[in-house]
């Protein structure tokens, strides 16, 4: 077979074709991992790869598939949101059981209204493809659905929209876009994300989007005590630090080469990704001749100076 013609981000990908790189801007090859596709350069996760071969898969009488759905990418989890639960049947309980009904009024295939336009409230508002894609995750964890996989309990009994109501759209879409900035590394102030996001004649805007806040802040820290957090993982980290944009997009994977080495080892890295992999950044670039900017490299991985303690560690 000859080789593959080069094609976008836009169309269908198979592992070893050559593609455009949106995210690194890299002329790359697609990688399959753990059934998601990803720029070999950047580890930008391209789209999901089904390695079902579906001529294999056994039908049932009128022909269907028997216990398989429609299929679900990252970060589009269909179903309707939770409420959680509203004691009493008088005063505030009717009311929320009330919005509960409309809150699940929603198809069975897809998002509620309200989640889905939140989700494009913060399409339209993000900065990079990056920062809609954190964004959104983070919306899935302050906003669970109904059918979700392990959903926080702190976000099914109390989601983040629900304290700014009648304003929770927008007070959740500033929410994810200004935590995820800042989990990205990026000044960001929220209350810039605010004038965004909620109506312009809106008094005392910024109590709801603090109310919204306040409780995405109780949901992460619970979250955040597992481990095992996709939020906390090395490979979120490398991922989130978007090493594309900066001239160090080149070397994003030999820092993970690099990451899977020192995990090998019976030294302590595993439990310090971001500090150890901010000083694989710092040791690769000096090996390779380009420019060590450590504050670029704090910034990226959201770290302090001590980084650099860890360069003996992993050099």
């Amino acid at each position: 077979m000859g080789e593959r013609s080069e094609t976008t981000n836009s169309e269908t990908l198979e592992p070893g074709d050559k593609f455009l790189c949106r995210e690194c801007c890299q002329h790359s090859e697609a990688v399959l991992n753990n059934s998601i596709l990803e720029c070999e350069i950047c580890l930008y996760q391209i789209q999901q790869y089904d390695l079902v071969d579906y001529d294999r898969v056994q039908l049932d009488e009128e022909g269907r598939m028997s216990g398989r759905g429609a299929p679900v990418r990252l970060g589009k989890r269909p179903s309707r949101s939770s409420m959680g639960k509203f004691p009493g049947t008088t005063g505030n309980g009717r009311t929320w059981r009330y919005l509960d009904r409309v809150n699940n009024s929603g198809p069975d295939d897809g998002p509620t209204r309200s989640k889905k336009q939140t989700i494009s409230l913060i399409k339209w508002r993000a900065k990079t493809a990056m920062h809609s894609r954190c964004s959104l995750e983070l919306l899935d964890i302050g906003w669970p659905d109904g059918r979700q996989v392990n959903p926080n309990p702190v976000a099914i009994e109390k989601p983040i929209w629900r304290p700014a109501h009648p304003y929770g759209v927008g007070s959740s879409a500033a929410v994810c876009l200004h935590l995820a900035a800042r989990d990205m590394g990026f000044d960001s102030k929220f209350d810039d994300w605010i004038r965004l996001c909620l109506p312009i004649e809106l008094k005392n805007a910024a109590s709801f989007g603090f109310r919204s806040l306040k409780r995405m802040r109780m949901i992460l820290r619970v979250s955040r005590r597992s481990k095992t957090s996709a939020a906390e993982s090395p490979r979120a980290i490398l991922l989130r630090a978007n090493l594309g944009e900066t001239i160090y997009n080149k070397i994003t994977k030999k820092i993970w080469e690099g990451w899977l080495e020192c995990v090998q080892t019976e030294l302590n890295h595993v439990n310090h990704p971001r500090p150890v992999l901010a000083a694989l950044c710092h040791r690769i670039a000096l090996e390779k001749g380009l420019p060590v900017i450590p504050d670029l490299i704090m910034k990226r991985f959201n770290v302090g100076k001590s980084y650099q303690n860890w360069l003996m560690i992993v050099g």
